[in-house]
């Protein structure tokens, strides 16, 4: 299969498996990616109890955030989309403060975005 077709598969989507809702898209230089950004959307004013504040470490990956939070590495595009990471490609920046959705808040996030 090639990467293109990944758009037009039936891809079961699960409430830990969201990431399958962004586009797939091409640069210029023939990188793939995916469109985050325009998809889930979060108020830069955030209610302080909603989130955390994290500092990121050496050698973290958005999907090693993902997985100290949320025990699953699936959920690495929900704190790219809530910290306006445009390219999750990049390696988060060490000594950055990410703010990390507290779990009642991604369940009804994740409740919402499937049923809508």
């Amino acid at each position: 299969m090639k990467i293109t077709d990944l758009q037009n598969t039936n891809i079961k989507i699960d409430p830990e498996n969201l990431e399958n809702l962004y586009n797939l898209y091409q640069d210029s230089d023939g990188y793939y990616f995916f469109n985050i950004s325009r998809t889930v959307i979060f108020p830069e004013d955030l209610s302080q109890q909603t989130y955390i504040e994290y500092i990121i470490q050496p050698k973290d990956m958005w999907t090693t955030i993902s997985y100290k939070f949320y025990n699953t590495i699936k959920l690495w595009w929900l704190i790219c989309s809530t910290n306006n990471i445009i390219n999750p490609i990049e390696m988060p920046k060490v000594g950055n403060i990410l703010k990390i959705l507290n779990n009642y808040v991604v369940k009804d996030v994740l409740t919402k975005i499937k049923d809508s």
